[in-house]
Formats: C-alpha cells, sequence, structure tokens
C-alpha cells in the first residue's frame, strides 16, 4: 500500500461504494483493491449493501474485510422487496442505491462516494480534502445525455434557474478523434463521485428530486440519467455552495487522454478499462497487481485475465493480421510513418 499524507484531524475522509452479488460485486472488489493500495489505511471505507439484491459472496466479504471495509445494509423502495435478476427491472432503480450511501454524514466526515467501476492512478485524498464548500461535485464529460431544457425544468420543481456555469466538453470524443472544444453551460454533473461534509444538506436533497423525477418520469426524455439529472437540482436546492472538483477526480474513456495526470479512471466497461490499460503503462501494472490480489483471496481471475494480458494479446494479433489489413488499406503499410 502506498502511503498517503496525513488526513487533517478535522477532517475525516471516508469512501463510501455500493457492493452487492453475485455480478456486480466484482466492481467493488477492486475498487477496494485501488483505494486501499493508493490510500493505504489513513482513510475509511464502507459498502452500503442493499437487502433487496443477493448478498455478495462470502470470499468477496471475506476480501472486503480483509481490507477494513465496514459493510452496511439498507432498503431501497424502488425495488422490489426481493430481486434476483437485477436486468429485470429500470436500470435507474439499481443507480438509485448510490442516493443512500450519503445519508446521516458524521460531524468532521468527508464522505465521497465513488461508483464501483473505477480504479484510481494516484492518491485523491489532497484533492478532496481542498474542499471548503459543503459539497464538491464534478462536471459531466458533455452536456448531452441531457435533452431537456434546464431553464424549464428548475422552474417545474419550484426552483430558480441557476446562475452558475461551468465548463464541459461540447461533444464526446470516440477514437482517435481530437479534442472537442470546452463550452460554458449549466451545472451538470458526474454522479460516479459525489463528496459532501455533515454540514451538507445535499445528500436529503437529492433523494427527495430523484423520488420526485421519478414520479415525472415519462416527461423526460432520457430516463438512464435521472440521478444525474437530480444532482444540481439537490445542489440548488439545498441553498448552498458546492465546489467544482477537478476532472483528474473523473477520467472517462472519452476524454482520458485530454486530462493531465488522471487519478480516477471511471470506465464503466470491461473493454473500456482493458482498452486502456492497453495504452497506460502504470495503469496495466496497477491493474496486474489488484487483479492478482482478487485471484489468490478469491479465485476471480477470467475477466481480469483478459486486463492484464490484453497488451501482449492485442499486439499479437495485429502481428498476425497486419498484412492482410495493409491489402485492405486499413492501416498504413508499415515504416511510412502514418497511422
Amino acid at each position: 500500500m502506498k502511503a498517503s499524507p496525513s488526513v487533517p484531524a478535522e477532517r475525516r475522509l471516508r469512501f463510501v461504494l455500493n457492493a452487492h452479488g453475485p455480478s456486480f460485486e466484482v466492481y467493488g472488489l477492486l475498487l477496494v483493491a485501488s483505494l486501499r493500495h493508493w490510500c493505504g489505511d489513513r482513510v475509511a471505507i464502507r459498502a452500503y449493501r442493499p437487502d433487496n439484491l443477493p448478498p455478495c459472496s462470502p470470499k468477496a466479504l471475506q476480501f472486503l474485510q480483509r481490507r477494513q471495509v465496514e459493510i452496511v445494509d439498507f432498503h431501497n423502495p424502488w425495488l422490489p422487496d426481493r430481486l434476483d435478476d437485477p436486468r429485470s427491472v429500470p436500470n435507474r432503480h439499481l443507480t438509485y442505491n448510490k442516493l443512500f450511501t450519503l445519508l446521516n454524514v458524521e460531524a468532521g466526515e468527508q464522505r465521497v462516494f465513488l461508483d464501483a467501476d473505477q480504479v484510481l492512478l494516484g492518491d485523491p485524498t489532497p484533492l478532496l480534502l481542498a474542499q471548503r464548500a459543503p459539497a464538491g461535485l464534478v462536471a459531466a464529460d458533455t452536456p448531452e445525455s441531457f435533452l431537456e431544457d434546464w431553464d424549464a425544468l428548475y422552474r417545474s420543481m419550484g426552483l430558480e434557474p441557476s446562475t452558475r456555469r461551468i465548463s464541459m466538453w461540447q461533444t464526446y470524443a470516440f477514437g482517435h478523434q481530437s479534442e472537442p472544444p470546452q463550452i460554458e453551460t449549466h451545472p451538470y454533473f458526474c454522479s460516479g463521485l459525489v463528496s459532501v461534509t455533515a454540514e451538507s444538506r445535499l445528500p436529503e436533497q437529492w433523494l427527495q428530486f430523484s423520488a420526485e423525477l421519478e414520479r415525472r418520469i415519462d416527461s423526460l426524455t432520457l430516463t438512464y440519467f435521472v440521478d444525474q439529472v437530480s444532482l444540481p437540482l439537490a445542489a440548488a436546492a439545498s441553498g448552498q455552495d458546492w465546489d467544482l472538483l477537478s476532472p483528474r477526480c473523473s477520467a472517462t474513456p472519452h476524454v482520458f487522454r485530454f486530462i493531465q495526470e488522471p487519478l480516477l479512471f471511471h470506465y464503466w466497461q470491461w473493454h473500456a478499462l482493458a482498452a486502456q490499460a492497453a495504452r497506460t503503462a502504470p495503469l496495466h501494472a496497477h491493474l496486474k497487481q489488484i487483479s492478482g490480489e482478487l485471484q489468490r483471496e478469491t479465485g476471480i481471475d477470467l475477466r481480469f485475465q483478459l486486463v492484464t494480458q490484453w497488451p501482449r494479446w492485442y499486439g499479437r494479433v495485429r502481428h498476425l493480421a497486419r498484412g492482410r489489413l495493409e491489402r485492405l488499406g486499413l492501416i498504413a503499410a508499415k515504416g511510412t510513418g502514418l497511422r
């Protein structure tokens, strides 16, 4: 484990995430291993486990317990009392699990929710502890996943439209596309990292406005991102200031290459994690180490074998296919200096 800077006595940092089994638990295990590697035991970690969903496996629980992860059970009222197949409900109802992780923050605590599909590339605690407002939020990549009228939405919720503006990329960038321009737009945040102190009224407002949007779900064009749409509404309703955190705390596959020294990689899907590991040597080395811990302690290996072996596998396939790809004109001839 890496040594972390001392956490100020007046602010205790606690990372929280959701954890349940069987298919979802591997994300949380990887994140916990990454947190402990970079932050050591100077931060607390708590996993919130919905009682509606199947529990984590015994080996997964042992893995968490060895890393001093506190387990807290809660009930998600949007899910059936017992749900064995998460695919049978709207994904947003599962996403609402995160709303319960930030309630009842203790005095002197700074609580940071993380989506489980993330890994660290460094210690984020100095940036997080620099937060001075009751809440710290990170901008979404682009405004493209919100198709409504912000001013009209604010007013429909009994709120004055926010006058504050934040910068984000104008559009998504795929593959080798160049970096899009930045634009100034209404506050719109990634809900994969939310940081609050005990003074923040954001958690209760976030729960309230998510519930209200759920009641009006038919009025939204896109329903997948309800938790993100409700977040700026909650921030406005709280009547409190919020800090915009560095994009280093939320590098996604679309913008990873545009961010200098990213600290958290929000990879979303396994293939994106594998592809980024192939391009980023420090990430590959880190994944190789923590996935080794997972294999030794839980027997989980199949998916991570792809991640840790991807560069070698990709290079071999490309070498075998080069001649055919050159003849088809899909890649430049070797030695031309072209891509």
